[in-house]
């Protein structure tokens, strides 16, 4: 009997069960999501999202619980034209597939970022804001480019959830300018 205690406790020792391991990653990186008590926070929590390249919190960032209503994008006149069948159902998985796809794509090292510039917040209603904004997103391909820029002005409605007092993106209009690609057109690529 010793002997079979003596043979488990050796082989226990030698397999490095009771020696301290590596810490692991974290699986959801950095993270700088503000919980949005404000719609201000809404966007901050998207530009933060997109320069973190962290899906959950960009997608958190949308209307998709079931008690509202369903997210709405409506792409730069232009793109929808050329690409109705991408944008006829947009919703949130669409835009799940999109940012995880654009992500995914980026090199190691590459960190995507998000401007806004001429903000407006209009309040609809105290549950309702209109957020309107000249915005600049700037996508390096790899190390070596420069990003591309993709500009437009943009028109978000930031909803309310009255049962736990959060705000999210309800509907999201793009509107491209001259000389410049949209975001939605980065869209219609992924």
């Amino acid at each position: 009997m010793r002997i079979a205690y003596l043979a488990i406790i050796l082989f226990l020792s030698s397999c490095g069960v009771f020696e301290p391991r590596d810490p692991e990653e974290p699986t959801s990186g950095n993270s700088s999501y503000i919980p949005p008590t404000t719609y201000s926070l809404v966007v901050q929590n998207i530009m933060q999202a997109i320069s973190e390249k962290n899906v959950d919190n960009y997608i958190a960032c949308f209307v998709s619980d079931p008690s509202m209503p369903d997210f709405i994008f409506s792409p730069s006149a232009e793109i929808m034209a050329s690409s109705a069948d991408i944008f006829s159902n947009w919703d949130i998985s669409d835009e799940k597939r999109y940012f995880t796809t654009e992500i995914a794509s980026l090199e190691n090292g590459i960190t995507p970022s998000l401007s806004f510039e001429e903000l407006n917040y209009e309040s609809l209603s105290p549950d309702s804001i209109s957020f309107t904004s000249n915005y600049s997103l700037k996508i390096p391909q790899n190390t070596n480019d420069e990003a591309h820029d993709y500009r437009g002005k943009l028109q978000y409605i930031i909803i309310k959830n009255k049962l736990n007092g959060l705000w999210f993106v309800y509907t999201w209009k793009d509107i491209s300018i001259e000389e410049y690609e949209s975001w939605s057109s980065l869209k219609a690529q992924s």
